[in-house]
């Protein structure tokens, strides 16, 4: 079935779905963008990834034609016209036509609409691998459409039989190429404070799931040798990690808070659903 995305205030069939190629977004990769989910036609933590898409924004110095509302405007008819109920969505705002190749201009703002994403069956019961690889995203807070060196270490990454690269730096793991990153030590769950994204689903672990939680550096070497480790992400929501490079986490399973978090956090979707939030407030 045809889809219908969102482009400058337009809805517009994909293959109407253009940006000039003078955009600083094709020629330098200068843009930021955001996701999120929906099911059975509720979309989760939108608000918060729309505030974030703005932050983002912001803080790469975008100029946006469109307000908060007219972008919340925009993904309601996106989602009436296209008849959507399993889903995501993508915000993208792009740098736009510069006048001197590096000056940003007026941003494209586009919405578009992808598919459903979730884990293999395999990765939720048996967990996934992830490649160390030192690196510091530059301007780590925003979301950006630069996403050069996951799109490069894919070869690497088959070869390992690994997911995604880790990120880490001198003084400690940040995050993988996308997603937020736990070690589980003693019960306590540790997760990187700095220089990463601060993802939604890391923020509703920290904030409304009944583990205890320490923001701070963590080594690579600690992380490796934690109790247990996992993901947290839109697609992801939180996944155990088995093994960094050739080092298996604990017995090489999910662990038992891993998994605990996971359902509870599966449980949070189902338990929005059912309360049958409107799409929009």
């Amino acid at each position: 079935m045809a889809r219908y995305h969102y482009l400058n205030g337009k809805i517009l069939p994909e293959d109407q779905l253009h940006i000039p190629m003078a955009d600083i977004t094709v020629g330098r990769g200068y843009g930021v963008f955001d996701y999120f989910q929906m099911r059975e036609g509720v979309p989760f933590h939108m608000e918060a990834h729309v505030n974030r898409f703005l932050y983002s924004a912001s803080e790469l110095r975008l100029n946006m034609p469109l307000s908060r509302d007219d972008i919340m405007q925009g993904i309601q008819q996106v989602i009436s016209k296209n008849h959507l109920t399993d889903s995501g969505i993508k915000l993208l705002a792009t740098g736009g036509v510069s006048p001197d190749g590096f000056l940003p201009g007026t941003s494209n703002i586009a919405i578009i609409v992808l598919d459903y994403m979730k884990p293999s069956q395999e990765q939720e019961e048996n967990g996934i691998a992830l490649l160390s690889y030192m690196h510091q995203r530059e301007l780590p807070h925003v979301k950006s459409t630069n996403y050069l060196l996951n799109v490069y270490l894919q070869p690497e990454l088959r070869a390992a039989g690994a997911l995604e690269p880790l990120y880490y730096n001198l003084h400690s793991v940040t995050e993988t190429a996308r997603a937020n990153i736990f070690a589980i030590i003693d019960g306590v769950l540790i997760t990187p404070a700095s220089q990463m994204l601060k993802g939604i689903n890391r923020q509703t672990v920290i904030d409304q799931l009944p583990y205890p939680v320490v923001e701070r550096d963590i080594s690579l070497e600690e992380m490796k040798n934690a109790d247990e480790v996992f993901c947290t992400g839109t697609t992801k929501r939180a996944i155990a990690v088995k093994r960094i490079d050739d080092v298996w986490i604990g017995d090489g399973k999910p662990g038992t808070i891993s998994m605990d978090i996971r359902r509870r956090l599966i449980q949070m979707e189902e338990q929005y659903i059912s309360k049958g939030f409107p799409t929009f407030v």
